[in-house]
This record gives C-alpha cells, structure tokens and sequence, in this order.
C-alpha cells in the first residue's frame, strides 16, 4: 500500500512538472527565411528549409508558433542582426511568455 502511494504521487508530479517548467522548445538546423531588425525588439528571424526539428515532447513548440511571431536571435554591435538571409541557424527554440529566443 505505501508503494503504490508513492508511485501515484511520483506519477502526479512528473506529469505535473513539465506543465510549469516551461511553454515550449524544439530542437532545430534551418536556414534564415526573413530577418527583421528593431531596436526595440532586437532582431527576429524566420526559419526555412528546416533540416531537423524536434520539439520538446513535454513543452511541445510548432516551427508555425516561431515563425509567426519571429525567433529573437543574437545581434552584432547591438544594432545588426547576427544572421543573414540564408544563413545557417541551430539551437533551441525557447517560449518564453509571447516571445521566442534561440538559446
């Protein structure tokens, strides 16, 4: 009886803690379809010609979510996207709240 209590509450909480870990990532290799620069904002890119994608299975994130929005990527002197169009981009697409970074 003592073990199948901890394995209900063992259960609740795994399936529980994704939930308030995070809103979304994938893991992705695609290349820059569009880049927009604001100095309010930073610089957004879209992706195209993605090469892999596999989002989170416990904080899933569609390419669609990112590219609607943009994903918020380095920049270069603080005032110049890091990439250009065409370039190569890999990382981990993150959610975090209405916005979307490359970590």
């Amino acid at each position: 009886m003592k073990n199948l209590f901890f394995l209900i509450i063992g259960g609740l909480l795994v399936s529980l803690s994704p939930a308030l870990a995070c809103d979304g990532e994938a893991q992705f290799i695609a290349k820059v379809g569009s880049r927009n620069f604001s100095l309010s904002q930073g610089c957004k890119v879209t992706l195209t010609e993605v090469r892999h994608f596999s989002s989170n299975p416990f904080c899933p994130l569609s390419l669609e979510e990112i590219n609607t929005s943009g994903l918020l990527v380095g920049t270069l002197n603080g005032h110049e996207c890091a990439y250009d169009i065409g370039d190569e981009v890999s990382g981990v697409a993150v959610k975090q709240g209405a916005r979307f970074i490359l970590e």
